[in-house]
């Protein structure tokens, strides 16, 4: 649908007449991501800023903890098969249709029985109240997930789709908290507004999707699935080790702590969230490039370095910025009653050069299929992370779990 494109010798391809060398199309896609994430990252600040001022440290928590907890839940909606579809559509552009059709189908199945489980649980056991509320909210995100198709646009090398969903989104947000939160009591209201945005954001991506390929539906072609889970099964165990890594402070936070202590925890860690975006949109530009050089030990070789020294000025830059600039950040994007935060926040912000140092092996590995190295290191990572979480929050409650 997009005109006509030739492979030419040395990895050249014309599309629509345009000469275009695979540095040149990782350029383009960069930059429309670093785009993206840079009108995302201004409307997340402020939609952050004015959502702190309004729900306090207790209501940013409830709102906190509930995206941490189904964070777990998203990751059974999609253990994977979006990474793998990447790969295979990268290799063969003539299976876009089935292997979209078919992750679709895969994961709204799922996310239909996984809410239907989570509401009956809520019903009988709680959490009762303002937190099983927003959770119940919170938890129809679950089939945003499942129809967003970032990946066949990923896959295809079309980041600029990408792109916009993510701006789309976030102005939505940012319109929808600044025109319906107007104090601490409209923290459900948060949750819908950013579920509702991120849903027509993604049923738009959709849309246009299915208009640019002809016959495309969800499908459930169980041999098909079946496949997919198989060869998904290590990112999907990686992914969940990521999770426990990064998140299981703050739900834990839940559990052994206060919603004011999880509040402050989730603001700071909003702080390194942003802190890593670079890193992960420099892996999300470079993971067809490195998984198209997975059989050319040349090739893969230029492609790590590549990968590597972009991630590690970018750490740099980011870490040096962010230790020199707490205070400030934290007034800004918080306002005085996150003031406590603040140790919080050195802390995470000096675990995202250990994070940057992590990540310049995380896409390369996944695109060339070792994943059985990545899921050793996160294993280790999530284990130490669970522990001393254990250990250190009930003695500093955030501090600790930084």
């Amino acid at each position: 649908p997009h005109g006509s494109h030739l492979e030419l010798s040395g990895g050249t391809s014309i599309v629509s007449g345009a000469t275009m060398t695979d540095g040149h199309r990782i350029f383009r896609n960069f930059s429309a991501l670093m785009i993206a994430q840079m009108v995302s990252n201004i409307a997340g600040l402020l939609s952050t800023a004015y959502l702190a001022r309004m729900l306090l440290p207790e209501g940013f928590g409830v709102l906190g903890w509930g995206i941490a907890l189904l964070g777990y839940l998203g990751l059974v909606v999609n253990p994977g098969v979006d990474r793998h579809a990447v790969r295979e559509i990268a290799r063969d552009p003539g299976l876009l249709n089935s292997m979209t059709g078919n992750v679709i189908g895969f994961r709204l199945s799922v996310a239909l029985l996984l809410y239907l489980v989570l509401a009956a649980v809520i019903f009988l056991f709680g959490p009762e109240g303002l937190k099983g509320t927003v959770l119940l909210v919170q938890a129809a995100g679950l089939f945003v997930t499942a129809i967003t198709i970032d990946f066949s646009f990923q896959a295809t090398q079309r980041m600029g789709a990408i792109a916009w969903r993510q701006i789309a989104t976030s102005l939505l947000i940012l319109a929808g908290v600044f025109l319906f939160v107007a104090d601490t009591g409209d923290v459900p209201v948060a949750a819908a507004v950013s579920m509702l945005a991120s849903a027509i954001a993604a049923i738009g991506m959709l849309c246009a999707f299915a208009r640019m390929q002809p016959g495309f539906r969800p499908r459930l072609e169980f041999p098909v699935i079946r496949e997919m889970l198989k060869k998904s099964l290590p990112v999907a165990l990686a992914a969940f080790l990521t999770a426990i890594f990064i998140s299981a402070d703050i739900v834990m936070l839940g559990f052994l702590s206060d919603d004011h202590e999880v509040g402050l925890y989730s603001a700071a860690s909003r702080i390194f969230i942003l802190a890593v975006m670079p890193a992960t949109m420099i892996g999300t530009a470079f993971l067809p490039h490195l998984a198209a050089t997975r059989d050319n030990a040349e090739a893969r070789q230029s492609a790590l370095t590549l990968h590597a020294k972009a991630l590690l000025l970018f750490g740099i830059m980011v870490v040096a910025g962010g230790v020199a600039c707490v205070s400030p950040l934290i007034a800004l994007l918080f306002g005085p009653a996150f003031g406590e935060a603040e140790m919080i926040v050195t802390l995470l912000v000096c675990a995202t050069g250990l994070a940057y140092f992590r990540l310049c092996l995380d896409a390369p590995l996944m695109a060339w299929g070792q994943d059985h190295w990545r899921i050793r290191a996160l294993g280790v990572g999530a284990v130490a992370n669970v522990l001393l979480n254990l250990y250190l929050i009930p003695l500093y409650a955030g501090e600790g779990a930084a």
